[in-house]
């Protein structure tokens, strides 16, 4: 087990892969007991670094908890947004532009969420702390080129929709939606060459 596992962990952190490790690979886990003895050193120091071993921990478990730290919290904010969405169609003139911002809001921490994600359980995958097989299915479908075609849509569809002087936004409202479009489309490129580091041949 020991050498299929792999270990890459030094310091504290590697009781958290242990654990891990023998949880994906479906090690028998057993307790043994022991006598703890007081450490009869007489300066001795911790070996426990409590902002360096606490931070190592933390990104552990933002590693190989992604379901529950990112990908729930990408669908809470989703839901949201299409919440604030019907709410910015129905309401009021006078509320529109709040409602607006709080629905891109929404939808761009819904998809900076699941990029983290998606980014996280790439790299848990890697080092051997996730199975996670529904990558392979998504990257069937997504690539580098399709998600620069997309980035490429989200910024130029405002444009068209500008030349062809077909205005059902007032001229706030429209530049609220350009600059939005413009900003995520770079975030899209941005997050997705990210991702595409991680898997090369993706």
């Amino acid at each position: 087990f020991f050498e299929k596992a792999n270990f890459f962990s030094t310091g504290m952190v590697l009781c958290l892969e242990i654990l891990i490790k023998s949880n994906v690979m479906g090690a028998k886990v057993a307790e043994l007991p022991i006598t703890l003895y007081k450490d009869g050193r007489i300066n001795s120091k911790s070996h426990l670094k409590t902002i360096k071993d606490g931070l190592r921990t933390l990104k552990f478990i933002l590693i190989s908890s992604p379901k529950w730290i990112f990908f729930l919290p990408s669908i809470v904010c989703l839901i949201f947004f299409v919440l604030f969405s019907l709410l910015s169609i129905t309401y009021e003139d006078k509320y529109s532009k709040n409602l607006l911002i709080l629905t891109f809001m929404f939808f761009y921490m819904s998809f900076q969420l699941f990029m983290l994600g998606l980014f996280s359980t790439l790299r848990a995958r890697i080092l051997g702390l996730n199975k996670s097989l529904w990558l392979d299915t998504f990257f069937r479908f997504f690539s580098l080129k399709l998600a620069f075609f997309i980035s490429f849509l989200f910024i130029i569809f405002p444009l068209i929709i500008n030349l062809s002087n077909f205005k059902f936004l007032s001229e706030d409202l429209y530049l609220y939606i350009l600059s939005f479009n413009i900003f995520f489309g770079l975030s899209l490129i941005g997050n997705s060459l990210t991702i595409s580091l991680l898997s090369l041949d993706k």
